[in-house]
């Protein structure tokens, strides 16, 4: 009966999680056989990267990818799984991100609860916030598929919290500095320029400075190895010196990704770029919280002891720079896409921090099977107001679902062009012949 008792609310989470990762695999497949994405980056410049790949052509010679080399590689086993068509990029981008994304929640709450059940618990209300947020291109490919983009970098903080040892601590953080970097250019960026900001705190906190120097030094050195050795494997030594230069050297130089250009809205000026951020809530928001938690969590590590529990808010520390740090794009083009990874981070702190606030107001009830009734009130009230309230959700429940099951799984009808794609291919075969 007592292992009844802790199977059941286990039991219980991954079937509120499973209400949103379920319909979430469903819209997605949807996505991909109903095709009417963009014409510009996103499903083409994945499926040009994935086709090159399956013809021998070589990364960082024969092609470039602009995000990070390493996320058509991520794709590439299931393309080919499926037939190496168009169609089946687009089905292996959009499932891969409807899986990757909620895995990754779970993977982290897990690490820093403890517990199955608070992990399942804490999953399912983060995905369900993000569907009241309206942040899909968290949950979907879309065009940026920052979601999957930001899952290395955002996983890191369990890997300086939960590596005790020194050398498995400098081995751990190199390896997932040096893939995030492999993953993506500008998350990767965000993620040292974090890791850079902790080290030095920690130099000066610390009274082994030199050996926290050294530790950040090796760890640096490590990344930058894991990065050029990837880039290897992929496109050999000098694939792996061409995308280095094209991604650091010759984006850089595309003066209008990174300070802006119409038509684009763009940060003109200090004063212009604040009024942009108060006019625009949903980047504003998601930048003054991302600021507000790193004063928070810093200040929060500075005043504890150099224990367990200081790796713990040195890695929340890291976790909030980085949601910071990864708003920097926001100065080539300011739209909401680029405070996507920010808002990622502040729901995942507020779920910690609500947990942590209730166990304190509950000691007797903190243990890792337990969740704190607050915690379990405010996740079944956002679950119940996505529901009731969200109507894209509401509609993928009672309209995508059974539109897929009735006629993809039952009639076996195939990939299709919706949008502007009927019109466009024939256009496009005009051009062609003649």
């Amino acid at each position: 009966m007592e292992s009844r008792r802790r199977i059941s609310p286990l039991v219980t989470w991954l079937a509120l999680s499973a209400l949103f990762v379920i319909p979430g695999l469903i819209i997605a497949a949807e996505s991909a056989l109903h095709f009417s994405g963009s014409a510009l980056d996103g499903p083409f410049q994945l499926y040009n990267a994935l086709r090159r790949i399956a013809a021998g052509f070589r990364p960082g010679i024969d092609f470039q990818f602009f995000h990070g080399i390493g996320v058509p590689y991520a794709h590439y086993w299931l393309f080919r799984a499926l037939g190496g068509r168009f169609q089946d990029a687009e089905m292996a981008r959009q499932l891969i991100a409807a899986v990757v994304f909620p895995a990754s929640l779970f993977i982290f709450f897990r690490a820093f609860t403890r517990s199955w059940t608070r992990s399942a618990c804490l999953s399912a209300g983060s995905i369900a916030t993000i569907h009241a947020l309206k942040l899909l291109p968290l949950l979907f490919a879309l065009n940026s598929m920052v979601g999957l983009r930001s899952t290395l970098p955002s996983l890191l903080p369990v890997v300086i919290y939960r590596a005790e040892r020194r050398v498995t601590r400098v081995l751990g953080i190199g390896v997932m500095l040096g893939m995030s970097l492999f993953m993506s250019t500008e998350q990767g960026l965000a993620a040292v320029g974090a890791f850079v900001v902790v080290s030095a705190i920690a130099v000066v906190r610390r009274s082994a400075a030199t050996r926290e120097l050294s530790d950040a030094a090796m760890t640096l050195v490590l990344g930058l190895a894991t990065l050029f050795v990837s880039l290897a494997i992929v496109g050999g030594v000098r694939g792996a010196v061409g995308a280095l230069r094209y991604n650091f050297r010759l984006v850089p130089m595309d003066q209008y990704w990174f300070f802006g250009a119409p038509p684009n809205p763009f940060i003109p000026s200090w004063t212009g770029g604040i009024t942009m951020l108060v006019g625009t809530p949903a980047i504003g928001l998601a930048f003054m919280l991302g600021v507000a938690a790193v004063i928070v969590y810093l200040r929060r590590w500075w005043r504890v002891p150099v224990t367990s529990s200081d790796r713990r808010e040195a890695a929340l520390t890291f976790f909030a720079l980085y949601g910071v740090l990864s708003c920097t794009s926001l100065l080539g083009a300011f739209i909401p896409a680029y405070s996507e990874t920010c808002w990622r981070v502040i729901i995942c702190l507020a779920a910690l921090e609500l947990l942590r606030r209730a166990d304190r107001r509950d000691p007797a009830a903190a243990t890792p099977a337990a969740i704190p009734r607050i915690a379990r009130v405010a996740t079944l009230l956002i679950i119940a107001w996505v529901i009731v309230v969200n109507r894209p959700f509401r509609s993928a429940i009672l309209s995508t679902v059974p539109h897929f099951v009735t006629q993809h799984v039952l009639s076996h009808h195939g990939f299709e062009v919706t949008g502007i794609w009927p019109q466009t291919l024939v256009m496009d075969d005009e051009v062609v012949r003649a």
